[in-house]
C-alpha cells in the first residue's frame, strides 16, 4: 500500500524465479526444494512467487542495490526488475557496487549511506506518476506542481541531440547533431539553417552573450565559432575530443574542455590562447560552465571531480572530489543565475547542488532512474530542469529540492536541457548514444 510504504530499499533480491532458474542451475535446484517442483512442472507457482509478476505501477519508489561480484544471485535479476519498475512508471534507482559480493553489500557503509539518503529523499520528493506532467502535492507546505505543455517536437536532426542552447533573446534555438548544428526559429520552431563543419558528433553548443556568435565543440577534435545569421565559420581551434564549450559572460573568450582533462581558453578577437588549465588526471572533461561574474570556470570530469579554475590566472580555486565511491561521472554542470551555487548531474542518477564558494554539498535530488545529464536553471533561479537516461524531464524547486514535474518527452534517453531566456519554455534533446543513424528529437515544453 503506497499510502503506508513511502519507499523501498532492496539488497540483491530475486524478483523473477523462473528467470533465475534459467540463469543459475544452483538456484534452480535450491528453489525446487522450496516450491516442490521445477518451473516446467508448475510455472504458475513460480510466477506468482515473483515480484515482477505483480507490478501495476502503484508501487512506491525503489532503490535496488546489487554487488557486481555477486556469484549467488545473477545481477540480471536486479537489472531486469529495475527496468520492469521503470516501464511501469515507478521511480527506481539501481545501484551497482563494484567488486562487492553477495554478502559484502549488506555490511557496506556505502550502501547504508545510500539507503538512508534515498529514504530521506523520498520524504522530500513529491510522488511520481507514470508518464505524467504533474506530481501531486501533499500538505499545506508543499509547493504547487508545475504544469508543462507540449509545444513542439522537432525531429529533423542527425544523431543524438547532445546539447541545446537558446539565443540570448530567445529568437533562435541551436541543437547539436552528427556533423552539424541546426538553428531553429524560437517562435515558429521551423528549421532556419544547418551549420556544417564538424565531421563527427557535436557534443556542445553555446551562444555568446550578445547572440552574434555560436560556438560548437565536437568529437572530431575541433571547436568552431560561427556567425549564425550568415552561417559563416569565423574561427576554428584544434583540440582533442571536445565535449563542452562555454563563453565568457562578456563574449570576449571561449573555453573548451577536452578528453585529456585540459581546459583551454581562446581570445576570439586575436585567436590567442591566454590560459590552459590541466588537472593532471587525464580524466575527460564532460561539462563546463563559466560563472556569471566571469571570474571562474567550473569543469566536470569523467572521474566525478568538479574543479573550479580562475579564468584570469588559470589557478585551481576549488576541487570537489571523493563524495561517493559509486561511479559518478559529472555529466552536466550549471551555475545558478546569482553564481552562488553549482548544479551537477551524475552517472549514479543523482542531481547535486553545491555551494560554489566552499564546495559544500547542499542537497541531493533523487528521482531519475538512470544516469542524469542535462541540467538548466530557470532564469530567475527558482527551478532546475534535469534530463536523463530514463527519458524524463524533471523539474525541481531549487531551494527545497522538491520535485514539481515529471514529463516523459520521447522514447529515447534525454541528453540536454535548456531554459528559454524568458523562462516560459524548456527545450530537451534526445537520442541514442553513439548512433548517427537514429535521429534525435528536440521537444519544446511550455512552463508557466
Amino acid at each position: 500500500d503506497r499510502a503506508v510504504i513511502k519507499g523501498s530499499v532492496i539488497y540483491t533480491g530475486v524478483f523473477d524465479y523462473p528467470a533465475a532458474a534459467e540463469e543459475n542451475q544452483g538456484l534452480r535446484e535450491y528453489f525446487r526444494d522450496f516450491f516442490g517442483s521445477y518451473p516446467d512442472e508448475n510455472l504458475q507457482r513460480w510466477q506468482e512467487a515473483s515480484a515482477v509478476h505483480w507490478l501495476d505501477g502503484s508501487e512506491p519508489p525503489f532503490l535496488i542495490i546489487h554487488g557486481e561480484a555477486d556469484r549467488s544471485i545473477p545481477i540480471e535479476q536486479s537489472q531486469n526488475f529495475a527496468a520492469a519498475l521503470q516501464a511501469a512508471g515507478v521511480q527506481t534507482e539501481l545501484m551497482l557496487i563494484p567488486d562487492a559480493t553477495h554478502a559484502g553489500i549488506i555490511s557496506s557503509q556505502v550502501t547504508l549511506d545510500a539507503a538512508l539518503s534515498f529514504l530521506a529523499g523520498v520524504q522530500e520528493t513529491l510522488p511520481t506518476q507514470p508518464a505524467a506532467a504533474l506530481a501531486p502535492g501533499a500538505g499545506a507546505a508543499t509547493p504547487t506542481p508545475l504544469p508543462l505543455t507540449l509545444l513542439a517536437e522537432l525531429a529533423c536532426s542527425t544523431g543524438p541531440v547532445y546539447s541545446l542552447a537558446w539565443a540570448p533573446d530567445g529568437s533562435r534555438l541551436a541543437s547539436a547533431g552528427y556533423g552539424q548544428v541546426n538553428l531553429w526559429d524560437g517562435e515558429s520552431y521551423t528549421l532556419l539553417s544547418t551549420l556544417q563543419g564538424h565531421s563527427s558528433y557535436v557534443w556542445s553548443v553555446a551562444w555568446s552573450a550578445d547572440g552574434t556568435r555560436l560556438a560548437s565543440g565536437g568529437q572530431d577534435g575541433s571547436v568552431q565559432v560561427w556567425e549564425p545569421l550568415s552561417g559563416a565559420q569565423i574561427a576554428r581551434y584544434t583540440t582533442p575530443f571536445t565535449l563542452a564549450v562555454a563563453w565568457s559572460p562578456d563574449g570576449s573568450q571561449v573555453a573548451a574542455g577536452d578528453s585529456n582533462g585540459v581546459v583551454k581558453i581562446w581570445d576570439t578577437s586575436s585567436g590567442e590562447q591566454p590560459q590552459e588549465m590541466n588537472s593532471q588526471t587525464m580524466s575527460m572533461i564532460i561539462s563546463l560552465g563559466w560563472s556569471p561574474d566571469g571570474s571562474t570556470l567550473a569543469a566536470g570530469y569523467l572521474n566525478g571531480d568538479i574543479i573550479l579554475w580562475g579564468a584570469a590566472t588559470g589557478a585551481r580555486v576549488l576541487t570537489i572530489t571523493d563524495y561517493t565511491r559509486v561511479r559518478c561521472d559529472t555529466n552536466g554542470l550549471a551555475w545558478s543565475p546569482d553564481g552562488s551555487q553549482l548544479a551537477t548531474t551524475h552517472q549514479d542518477g543523482l542531481v547535486r547542488l553545491w555551494n560554489a564558494a566552499d564546495g559544500a554539498l547542499l542537497r541531493e535530488l533523487r528521482g531519475h532512474s538512470g544516469w542524469v545529464r542535462g541540467v538548466a536553471w530557470s532564469p530567475d533561479g527558482r527551478w532546475l530542469a534535469t534530463t536523463g537516461a530514463d527519458g524524463t524531464l524533471q523539474v525541481w524547486q531549487a531551494d527545497s529540492g522538491v520535485r514539481l514535474a515529471v514529463q516523459r518527452a520521447v522514447n529515447q534517453p534525454l541528453w540536454s536541457a535548456a531554459w528559454s531566456p524568458d523562462g516560459s519554455r524548456i527545450a530537451v534533446g534526445s537520442g541514442v548514444y553513439n548512433s548517427r543513424i537514429t535521429a534525435g528529437v528536440v521537444v519544446i515544453l511550455g512552463a508557466p
